[in-house]
């Protein structure tokens, strides 16, 4: 016979035995108390002279009182290998069988190969098992057939007595906004009676729900912000009572943020220009994706709204000290906004103040970043009434940390973000001037060293901004 025909009959050999496979389940006797079956079930047909030569599996329960009397199934035999084994609290026990009769057998039909009866146990729960204790004793499970491997898969595993706590999955996720439902929580894979669902509420106690018990579906509108827990008590008999996993939630409520904020550059007498703006020039996607900010949010517009006189980041940040205390690592979240040419800070669509989704449990703070101006912030928590939050960073000396250091008296009273900081590095130096400005001095545009931000890189931007601020720095936490 040619080469390549044996290369072809042994590939198809091989194909087939890869195909077939028996599987194993374990379940509890319909007919008789206290007794376990173990079936095969093989996913395809296997003839009347052919024979399982090998079988291998390990069970494994969790109760010391146990003890099982095996009974012999023809014509397979399956026996105990020694006696049971204990290991991290688990009795395992390995069942095998070698050589058996052949008999021909049905595809994806279950086949009675072995069955225990035991004593005690009324809580108990076994398991046809694979893990370490198996893996380094010889004790996976395993199914031969003429000599060939067809080891299947474990389609159940578990026959239960005990009792089981279940997982809690959630159709509304991770986040739930105040006022608005958890979401249905859903109870499953859990063995036993239903005593109550509890509640724990950011670092408090667990608390019974009242009018629970039995209920496999929970849902709920929590009353106020934070992390809230969620478990359930399961009992079976007299059996000791299980607990199923966690489920959190965050409950954060919508803050609406009423801001203000004034740029030094733009600033002229009460409001700021619009010059960037009315000349077509402010980019329409948000310009904070690259250092020092590495912003990843994806703002945009078609156009840019009235009024606008630049982008900027607006970042909040929490801690349970002061400002001083909030550094980057506080961060929990950060948006591109426009600032407007009367200092709010408004969404995207120029209208509408920010709406910002908090959990709160510290101390807030607001930081505000431009591409030319040097950072600020707040230097006290703002005020939240009825979440609606307000702060004017230019209302006062002490509105930004620092004080005069980490902001500027624009105007009689009136208080803005300083100009000159080209490269926002937070420092306004000479390489803002000698590197930044020179490289683009006489140009028009939308350029970081155009502080004045009227489109024009010239000596004003040089000599009325970048001079008077030389040597000043943010003193935003890093």
């Amino acid at each position: 016979m040619k080469k390549t025909h044996l290369l072809l009959i042994y590939i198809c050999l091989i194909s087939f035995v890869k195909a077939n496979q028996i599987d194993i389940g374990i379940f509890t006797s319909i007919s008789i108390p206290k007794k376990i079956e173990v079936f095969m079930r093989p996913d395809f047909n296997i003839s009347s002279i052919q024979t399982v030569t090998g079988i291998l599996y390990t069970v494994r329960w969790d109760d010391p009182a146990i003890t099982i009397t095996t009974q012999s199934i023809y014509p397979f035999f399956v026996a105990p290998q020694g006696t049971p084994v204990l290991s991290n609290g688990y009795y395992y026990q390995v069942f095998a069988a070698v050589p058996m009769i052949a008999m021909a057998m049905n595809a994806n039909q279950e086949y009675l190969m072995s069955s225990f009866t035991y004593t005690n146990g009324d809580c108990a729960i076994f398991q046809i098992i694979e893990d370490e204790w198996t893996q380094a004793n010889n004790g996976n499970v395993y199914f031969e057939l003429v000599g060939i491997e067809v080891t299947g898969i474990i389609y159940h595993a578990d026959v239960l007595f005990g009792s089981i706590g279940g997982n809690i999955v959630n159709s509304g996720g991770d986040t739930t906004y105040l006022g608005t439902s958890t979401g249905t929580m859903t109870l499953s894979g859990y063995n036993g009676i239903i005593l109550s669902w509890q509640r724990k509420v950011n670092e408090g106690s667990w608390e019974n729900i009242p009018g629970t018990g039995g209920l496999e579906l929970y849902s709920e509108i929590p009353p106020t912000i934070g992390d809230y827990f969620y478990q359930v008590n399961i009992q079976n008999g007299f059996c000791p009572i299980a607990v199923s996993g966690i489920f959190n939630t965050v409950v954060v409520a919508e803050i609406n943020m009423n801001l203000i904020v004034l740029l030094e550059g733009a600033f002229d007498n009460t409001i700021m220009t619009t010059h960037l703006n009315d000349n077509g020039l402010i980019p329409l996607s948000q310009p904070y994706s690259s250092p020092p900010w590495n912003y990843t949010g994806n703002e945009s517009v078609t156009s840019i709204p009235q009024n606008v006189v630049d982008w900027i980041l607006i970042e909040f940040r929490e801690s349970e000290g002061d400002a001083s205390t909030a550094t980057a690592d506080k961060s929990v979240h950060r948006e591109a906004a426009f600032v407007m040419m009367d200092g709010t800070i408004k969404d995207i669509d120029g209208q509408q103040n920010l709406k910002v989704a908090l959990s709160l449990n510290d101390n807030l703070y607001i930081v505000v970043s431009h591409r030319n101006h040097l950072a600020v912030i707040s230097a006290a928590p703002p005020l939240i009434v009825n979440w609606n939050c307000y702060y004017d960073f230019s209302s006062g000396e002490n509105q930004a940390l620092g004080g005069t250091l980490g902001h500027k008296e624009i105007g009689t009273g009136i208080w803005g973000m300083r100009a000159g900081d080209a490269d926002s590095d937070g420092l306004i130096s000479n390489t803002d001037k000698d590197v930044n400005w020179n490289s683009e001095a006489g140009s028009s545009g939308y350029f970081s060293p155009d502080f004045s931000m009227d489109s024009q890189v010239d000596n004003k931007d040089k000599n009325d901004l970048w001079y008077p601020n030389r040597g000043s720095w943010s003193h935003v936490p890093e």
